[in-house]
């Protein structure tokens, strides 16, 4: 629990293409990192980051307490990117633009060492290769 998409409240499942039409200032404003937009009836980044902030330290510590120290976990583009915001001190308004092309099944690695996290690798999708057909510019 905590490490669900963002709530897009009523925008959920809608296209990028409808939405552009339907709301262009909110839009322009979330793709050029402008606001933190909260979706009508759902969340913003800061809350979206919050709640996954909590998943995912309850997650170190069931690990911990388990003596593991390599975690896996399949997540979503949004709410990763919001928690990446947290967790490197940017704006909450940077998940807009942090990784447009953030590729379906990507692979982003973290390192965390004596409390501080640290990238290893950012949207790799090396494993997608010769399947040009599951790539992001084809879900518009």
């Amino acid at each position: 629990d905590g490490i669900e998409e963002i709530e897009f409240g009523d925008w959920t499942g809608i296209s990028d293409r409808e939405l552009d039409k339907m709301f262009p200032e909110i839009r322009y404003e979330h793709y050029h990192g402008i606001s933190d937009i909260r979706y009508p009836n759902g969340e913003n980044g800061e809350n979206c980051a919050i709640r996954y902030d909590a998943a995912i330290n309850n997650i170190i510590r069931q690990a911990s307490n388990l003596n593991q120290n390599r975690i896996v976990i399949v997540t979503h583009g949004m709410a990763v990117r919001a928690w990446l915001c947290r967790i490197f001190n940017m704006p909450y308004s940077n998940r807009g633009i942090l990784a447009r092309t953030l590729e379906n099944s990507s692979i982003t690695e973290l390192s965390y060492i004596d409390g501080e996290w640290g990238f290893e690798r950012f949207n790799d999708a090396a494993h997608l290769e010769g399947h040009d057909e599951l790539l992001r510019k084809h879900f518009k």
